[in-house]
């Protein structure tokens, strides 16, 4: 048998050119080695506030100055501190830099936009003149509280192609880590190219972001944060029928819980959050500070009924409404329901109990007409949209009109500030969240109807105070009978009352008591 290429080639380097190959390896250890140690990323200095450059990519060198002369003329309204400005005016060092006295990269695994806790960090951060560095992925439009403020700077990630998306989950899955892991370790420790003095970052999802968060922040000398919202093995769990001994979910709850302990603090949504990482990740209950979900002062109730009219007009979700909303004999009440169709959110549970109180109209009291208004966007959309459409050609839902949108943060704060009442489908995956959204319905003084079949419930919705829980759809179709009904508007009043009451503690009151302290930002 005559020998093959490659074993010929083999027989000739190790017969003739041997030498040269240990040679070229034992010079490629310390190349290579030199190589590394020259592209590090650098360090925060925690001695030594940090410089970075004022100019960013999108205002350039005479942008600045037409600004600072129009300022000068009085011609130009420079913003407030908390965009920059004034705060650039103040601390500019030679060469135009900047000294910053604190900072923090926030790390977002997916659609920044649909973040709102971390965009409330990020405001936060820059209200008190820090630098803020956030990395994640941009898929949504940024709101104004993030592309308006010159403190912050936006780092997107790069999403796997979409034509690997039709491959089955087995393949896809570790494809998408390997791609994950390399877009946020180069994000992290290369494109932010000034490290951070923390790093914060929102859990779920984990994996592969805690671990990379791990080596980025010790590399860069930045201390670790995390913001618990949920736990990724509970959230993974609904693809496998909420089976949490999967082997699947098992690996990746030993994974979290086992990096957990390594961060240098925690920020829990609630409670039951700090419990279950006391008990379950040994975190010492100092290291834990619970931070509750709070509106932002753009969810707030209308001053009055022609600014409430004046928006249903202008909406998109409610225009060919506004006659039906606005008249004064019997007029239609407007639901609102936030969700992002998703599995810990059964929308079937809302969409059966609209076929029952439509079917209620046979009744005595005659209940009034809805509109609900479902806003969001996520994966199973389409498939419940599809379901609407049917059950109105069965006139199922001769009582209701149900709209889908998905609106900008102002327009939602509005639509909520306009509705009689909000429905909340959210069931934790864990038990141990609590829905943002509840909070913002609250901030508008809307009471809240919603799932109350998990542990941290509670500690939001305060049973006939502010909101009424429900676990089954017959006992939400009752519960908006009994609210929307002329018959029990006095207590759908006091509700309203209690939504307000419980909206009085804002994000900023909340965030200055906790994570200000926690991380040590000050008003600078």
């Amino acid at each position: 048998m005559q020998p093959s290429t490659i074993e010929t080639l083999l027989n000739s380097v190790v017969d003739q050119d041997w030498p040269w190959v240990l040679i070229a390896l034992i010079a490629a250890i310390p190349l290579s080695t030199i190589v590394f140690l020259f592209t590090l990323p650098t360090h925060y200095d925690h001695q030594n506030p940090d410089f970075v450059e004022e100019i960013r990519p999108d205002r350039s060198m005479a942008d600045l100055e037409r600004i600072e002369k129009e300022a000068q003329e009085g011609n130009h309204r420079l913003p407030t501190p908390g965009h920059g400005y004034a705060h650039f005016n103040k601390h500019r060092e030679t060469n135009r830099k900047l000294r910053y006295a604190q900072s923090c990269t926030i790390v977002v695994l997916g659609d920044i936009a649909r973040s709102p806790r971390m965009m409330y960090h990020a405001a936060s951060l820059a209200k008190r003149n820090a630098r803020v560095e956030i990395v994640g992925y941009v898929e949504s439009p940024l709101p104004m509280q993030v592309t308006g403020t010159k403190h912050i700077r936006v780092h997107p990630l790069k999403a796997l192609p979409k034509a690997l998306e039709y491959l089955p989950f087995t393949m896809i899955a570790p494809l998408k880590l390997l791609h994950q892991s390399w877009m946020l370790y180069h994000a992290l420790c290369y494109r932010v190219k000034t490290a951070t003095m923390h790093t914060l970052l929102q859990l779920p999802p984990s994996m592969p972001a805690l671990a990379v968060c791990l080596v980025g922040a010790r590399m860069r000398n930045s201390k670790l944060v995390c913001d618990w919202h949920n736990t990724a093995s509970s959230v993974l769990s609904l693809r496998f029928g909420r089976n949490q001994n999967h082997p699947t979910v098992w690996l990746l709850r030993r994974y979290e819980l086992g990096l957990a302990p390594r961060a240098f603090h925690h920020l829990a949504v609630s409670e039951a959050m700090k419990r279950y990482l006391v008990k379950s990740a040994n975190v010492l209950t100092d290291k834990i500070t619970v931070v509750r979900d709070r509106p932002a002062e753009m969810f707030k109730p209308l001053a009055s009924a022609s600014a409430r009219n004046d928006f249903l007009r202008s909406c998109v979700a409610t225009t060919a409404y506004v006659e039906n909303l606005t008249r004064r004999d019997n007029p239609w009440k407007l639901v609102v329901s936030s969700t992002s169709w998703t599995a810990d959110e059964d929308f079937g549970v809302l969409l059966e109990a609209l076929v029952q109180y439509s079917a209620s109209s046979e009744s005595a009291h005659d209940p009034p007409n809805l509109l609900v208004v479902v806003t969001g966007k996520g994966p199973r959309k389409a498939i419940y949209e599809g379901q609407i459409r049917k059950l109105q050609q069965q006139r199922k839902l001769d009582k209701v009109a149900v709209k889908t949108a998905f609106l900008p943060l102002n327009d939602y704060a509005n639509l909520l500030a306009c509705a009689d009442i909000g429905v909340c489908l959210h069931n934790s995956s864990s038990g141990l969240d609590l829905p943002m959204k509840v909070a913002d319905m609250f901030g508008a003084g809307l009471p809240v109807l919603a799932w109350s079949g998990y542990e941290a419930f509670s500690e939001l919705v305060q049973e006939g105070s502010n909101g009424q829980g429900f676990q089954d759809a017959e006992a939400l179709a009752d519960a908006l009978r009994q609210l929307l009904g002329e018959v029990s508007r006095d207590k759908l009043i006091s509700l309203q009352k209690g939504a307000i009451q419980e909206s009085r503690a804002r994000w900023d009151d909340t965030w200055e008591d906790t994570v200000a302290k926690t991380l040590a930002i000050s008003q600078s």
